[in-house]
């Protein structure tokens, strides 16, 4: 009861659903795009000369944490190309940490996400082994924003009503995604250099709720063994 509304990744969502977490979307974040770039790829060092899943097996990559979406974009990649999932070793690391951690020898890749994506991008010691989330959740959302089923109960116009800015704002967002306005504007709040974000992957925020989307992502979660049940996610989208 701390917060009305909760933003997070939609494999964190997706778990807490599973456990019975009695949750309501209310809407998608981003989807993933369907080809590069990405906002989450696989960073090794330069000459790392790993390319397949098969490279990564006895590997250690760096994650922020076990079992969310960085851990499982690793997971379906190295089965994708061809690897051992169980095979790969994970070191959980905060995201700032994860060049410095790459670039000491620490871990042997790193799933990296803007805006440190860009910044490995643009360093001389890294490389980039796969635009990984591209392979594995394209067209997926990468987030959701969320209320309990309580909260759904006791404030329907209260959400609605948030809803109704959310989407204008959205709507303003989609329109002028990447143009100067934008970039200032972001830029004001995150205190981000321009230049840098320049250089991430920007995508559309949907302005409405693709069940089915949302589905394939639950999907790929129990093909690596997040989910144990289905779930009944129009069941759980706020209305």
């Amino acid at each position: 009861g701390s917060f009305d509304i909760l933003y997070s990744n939609s494999v964190a969502v997706l778990t807490a659903l599973g456990r019975g977490i009695d949750l309501r979307i209310i809407a998608e974040g981003t989807r993933i795009a369907e080809k590069p770039p990405v906002a989450a790829a696989l960073l090794q060092r330069k000459d790392g000369g790993m390319h397949t899943g098969k490279d990564l097996e006895g590997k250690t990559i760096g994650i922020a944490t076990k079992y969310d979406i960085q851990w499982l974009i690793a997971q379906a990649w190295v089965k994708l190309k061809g690897g051992d999932p169980s095979k790969i070793s994970y070191r959980e690391m905060p995201l700032p940490s994860m060049l410095d951690a790459l670039a000491s020898h620490q871990v042997d890749a790193v799933v990296a996400i803007d805006p440190f994506l860009a910044v490995g991008l643009g360093d001389p010691r890294f490389e980039l082994l796969s635009w990984a989330q591209a392979d594995v959740m394209p067209g997926m959302p990468s987030s959701m924003w969320v209320i309990t089923g309580q909260t759904a109960q006791n404030k329907p116009e209260l959400i609605r009503a948030y809803l109704r800015g959310f989407y204008k704002g959205a709507e303003w967002v989609d329109e002028h995604l990447g143009d100067p306005e934008y970039m200032k504007l972001v830029a004001s709040f995150t205190k981000t250099d321009p230049a840098l974000l320049a250089k991430m992957a920007l995508n559309k925020q949907p302005l409405e709720i693709d069940p089915k989307q949302i589905e394939r992502v639950a999907a790929l979660m129990k093909e690596n063994g997040l989910l144990k049940t289905d779930i009944d996610i129009p069941a759980h989208v706020f209305k």
